[in-house]
């Protein structure tokens, strides 16, 4: 099974080329104008470099936002080209989730660290979405799946899986801080369920570069322990690609599929519409997923 993810959320433009879960290519383009145009040399750069061609390629993926208007919609309508000439199934995966990833991936060693030690490990992503607010969501890293679960990451020998542990949270910048506190310690109480009597410790990332200055010393001056990964400031299509794999490893389990061969074309059905995800009412596209 072969994935093309095109990520073009942000100025950094990147496309990955995975078989299942496992990097075959990844090519990252960081120039600030013309998506359209260094988009499709990038992908056919890829391809080459994989050892592919288009016609191989099973999955389409792209993230979907929220995130860089212009190149959020370039990125989603070059994959429903190549997912629409191919007969190719077509996963859009939240720009959230691909950032949960990445900060496991990216920490993993200091996270090991708190899990062996019998700690909650909380992951969280933060984007910047203008107009002086950030997004954000609560993951949480399990031992088990569940139906809450978005990846599956093996290390070693042992499988950990990212849970989204709380809704998507919208608010002013110079409301982050209070509202992350009252969501561990205060009346929200949105992660009270998920923490262990041991402690917890947040792991932070995402694209709100200008918050972090303030975010972090009160976080932590309100009792929460907290690391900023700085891995992890810009998506990356191999982290679109890992939440990929397993929606579609999770559909072929689900449908008893046998994904032998590389053709999965009529097997797997893909997301529909895959459209680009917006947080603000006034634009009528797509709601959050808790709505």
């Amino acid at each position: 099974m072969n994935i093309l993810g095109i990520e073009s959320s942000t100025k950094k433009l990147s496309i990955a080329i995975s078989k299942k879960n496992r990097l075959l290519c990844q090519l990252a383009d960081y120039k600030v104008t013309g998506f359209m145009r260094r988009i499709i040399p990038l992908i056919d750069t890829g391809l080459a470099k994989a050892g592919l061609k288009i016609k191989d390629i099973d999955i389409f993926s792209v993230n979907i936002g929220p995130g860089d208007f212009t190149g959020t919609r370039i990125g989603i309508s070059v994959a429903k080209g190549f997912s629409t000439a191919r007969g190719r199934p077509i996963f859009g995966i939240e720009g959230l989730d691909i950032f949960s990833v990445a900060i496991f991936k990216n920490s993993i060693k200091k996270i090991k660290i708190f899990l062996d030690k019998g700690y909650s490990v909380i992951l969280l992503p933060v984007l910047d979405v203008r107009q002086d607010e950030l997004l954000f969501s609560w993951y949480k890293v399990c031992d088990t799946e569940s139906k809450k679960t978005i990846a599956k990451l093996p290390v070693g020998k042992v499988d950990y899986f990212i849970e989204r542990a709380a809704g998507d949270n919208l608010v002013k910048s110079s409301k982050a801080v209070d509202f992350i506190k009252d969501s561990f310690l205060g009346q929200r109480h949105q992660l009270n369920n998920t923490l262990k009597n041991k402690g917890f410790i947040v792991f932070l990332g995402g694209t709100a570069f200008n918050s972090y200055k303030s975010l972090l010393p009160y976080i932590k001056k309100a009792g929460i322990d907290c690391k900023l990964n700085k891995k992890s400031l810009y998506p990356e299509a191999y982290y679109l690609n890992i939440c990929t794999f397993y929606k579609v490893f999770t559909k072929i389990k689900k449908n008893s599929i046998n994904d032998s061969g590389s053709d999965l074309s009529g097997k797997i059905k893909g997301d529909e519409p895959v459209l680009p995800l917006y947080i603000r009412d006034f634009i009528p596209f797509v709601k959050s997923r808790d709505s």
